[in-house]
């Protein structure tokens, strides 16, 4: 008897396993679904949105001057003041102006420091008085004139017009501030 629980001690012990085959196959079927679902969302274009979030910024738009003037060549018409938040890369920043009655496109700044219009009139920015230059940073109390060059003597913006500022940050399309004012 002795003899036999022996021989069904050793039968046992040479059976024994690490891991039992079904938790082989659950870590196998689990590491196979992590690899396609990495590997579909870089496929399908997912994964090219993981790194251009919006940035956390607070810009506030308003009109730059008590009275708008179409008979000057170099008029500021909007300002965007960054109050808070992250620094912003103007090459990354669109700026946009639109009648708002009639949705044309007015100024298209894009980049930011862009020095072209959808009409005749030239839009252009300045960042602290001074030309806002390609590469720069639009940092925490930094104040950005949108202005209206007119040549020509042909002006985009009129008095007693309402427009639509519209700052966009290109990688993510999202809108970082949007107001409308109405030129006096």
């Amino acid at each position: 008897m002795i003899q036999q629980l022996k021989e069904r001690y050793a039968a046992l012990v040479e059976d024994r396993t690490g891991v039992s085959p079904v938790i082989g196959v659950i870590l196998m079927v689990a590491i196979t679904v992590i690899l396609a679902a990495v590997i579909g969302t870089f496929v399908l274009g997912l994964g090219d949105q993981v790194g251009s979030s919006q940035p956390s910024a607070s810009l506030s738009i308003s009109d730059a001057s008590s009275e708008y003037i179409n008979d000057t060549n170099a008029n500021e018409t909007f300002v965007i003041n960054h109050n808070n938040g992250d620094t912003l890369n103007e090459e990354n920043i669109r700026i946009t102006v639109r009648d708002e009655e009639s949705n044309n496109l007015v100024i298209d700044l894009d980049p930011a420091s862009a020095n072209s219009s959808v009409d005749t009139p030239d839009g252009w920015a300045r960042l602290n008085g001074a030309a806002l230059e390609e590469k720069d940073d639009i940092e925490l109390n930094d104040r950005v004139t949108i202005m209206e060059n007119a040549t020509d003597g042909a002006y985009a913006l009129q008095n007693d017009t309402n427009y639509q500022v519209t700052v966009i940050h290109s990688p993510s399309d999202s809108t970082l501030a949007q107001r409308t004012i109405e030129l006096r």
